[in-house]
């Protein structure tokens, strides 16, 4: 979560009640932003996409590389700036498993199907290190993390898929993310694991995204054990 206020703002020099004033109102300051984002988060993890949305936007952009980019959003739960550090090396086809740099650095392990791993090779070439999707114009670095939301918006315009979120505009790169947390739950996959693959810090975080169900999977439950 973003930090507004990285120190307490409070001088050591003024007296008590001064400074008492000021750490009370750092730590509300703190549990205000903590708390809109959590809420931000929560109405974000209600929506997401069916199997054949992901599948109608892949088909429908030319690019493979940008396919490849899609793919990892939607089947393997990726942020956009793992797309873009994720360098060949990190792609291991014996295990199965994509290593990417998360969130404060830190290194997790991601399952990624057969037939993905093959095709991330295959763009890879004969190039061994590097970056899997270099930059076209920045050398040394990978794709520019906002260059991946123009291929997702773009992909989804071709293919019309609009946000289920009716405020938001263009459908955005974490939505895919948010659809494979679904998947994965739908799937009957622990929440222990989820939290893993989606490099969530905290489980309870897992639990109040995604632990309630959206309103598809609850019109649908309704339609299978009520009305059929």
């Amino acid at each position: 979560m973003s930090q507004l206020l990285l120190n307490p703002p409070f001088d050591y020099d003024l007296p008590l009640e001064f400074a008492y004033a000021g750490f009370k109102s750092y730590l509300l300051v703190n549990h205000l932003t903590e708390r809109y984002e959590m809420k931000k988060q929560l109405k974000a993890g209600q929506y997401n996409l069916k199997d054949w949305e992901i599948e109608k936007i892949i088909d429908m952009e030319p690019s493979f590389r940008n396919r490849l980019i899609i793919r990892l959003l939607a089947y393997c739960g990726m942020r956009r700036d793992e797309i873009s550090n994720l360098k060949i090396d990190m792609i291991d086809r014996d295990s199965g498993k994509v290593t990417v740099i998360g969130k404060r650095k830190k290194l997790r392990s991601i399952p990624c199907e057969i037939k993905l791993l093959n095709d991330l090779l295959h763009w890879a070439g004969n190039r061994k290190a590097g970056f899997l999707f270099p930059a076209k114009i920045a050398h040394g670095r990978g794709i520019v993390p906002k260059q991946i939301n123009v291929i997702v918006a773009a992909a989804a315009d071709r293919a019309g898929i609009k946000h289920p979120d009716k405020s938001r505009g263009k459908l955005n790169p974490h939505l895919l993310r948010h659809s494979y947390a679904h998947r994965l739950k739908k799937a009957g996959v622990s929440m222990e694991a989820i939290s893993a693959v989606m490099g969530h810090e905290n489980i309870n975080t897992t639990v109040k995204t995604y632990g309630l169900l959206s309103d598809d999977d609850i019109q649908e439950e309704i339609n299978k054990k009520v009305f059929t």
